[in-house]
């Protein structure tokens, strides 16, 4: 089971964002309103529950806490990759022993890496430039992690930073909670 427990400030609008900037500046200020909210997820018909510090709603798969019984503003209604990393991870190691379960722990691999990095580097082949073509050097050679001998993670990272979110051709939806978006051939 875990516990999510939250103080935040009632609020009147919808927007996750603003809403952070209106606790920090009532907190700062000392203007009152704060509501407590404490959620629990109980056992997870997965059996598993995971923690990135993301929205208490995706913190087991599928979902077991409904985020429109909660406001709006609580928190996001959205799976990032890491979190989707860890989901894919522990689903994809149903038993595992301790040891496995820290080396699921300790992965530092990227996400977003193992989605798009095959893709990105065949549109370099395909639409060859010379700029692209030198730099394509240092993620072909990459190993997909953030470890400190990592060579290519911060180029990688740079470059998916300027992409949005329309890159997936299958979006995460809460709503379709039965599939987490395919590891490849999602980059339109």
């Amino acid at each position: 089971m875990r516990r999510w427990r939250g103080t935040l400030y009632r609020r009147t609008g919808d927007d996750v964002e603003t809403g952070y900037a209106l606790s920090l500046h009532r907190a700062c200020c000392g203007m009152q309103g704060m509501v407590g909210y404490h959620l629990r997820n109980p056992n997870s018909p997965a059996g598993f529950i995971q923690n990135c510090n993301d929205a208490p709603w995706v913190c087991t798969y599928p979902a077991v806490l409904d985020p429109t019984k909660y406001p709006a503003y609580m928190a996001p209604k959205q799976m990032l990759l890491r979190p989707q990393r860890a989901v894919n991870l522990v689903l994809a190691t149903p038993k595992m022993t301790f040891d496995q379960l820290v080396d699921l722990k300790l992965n530092t691999g990227v996400e977003a890496a193992e989605r798009f990095l095959d893709d990105l580097l065949k549109a370099i082949d395909r639409y060859p430039d010379s700029l692209a073509l030198e730099a394509a050097k240092v993620p072909r050679q990459w190993d997909r992690k953030t470890d400190a001998e990592s060579r290519g993670a911060i180029l990688f990272t740079k470059w998916f930073d300027k992409l949005s979110g329309s890159i997936f051709a299958v979006p995460w939806s809460l709503e379709k909670k039965e599939v987490l978006p395919v590891k490849t051939g999602e980059f339109r």
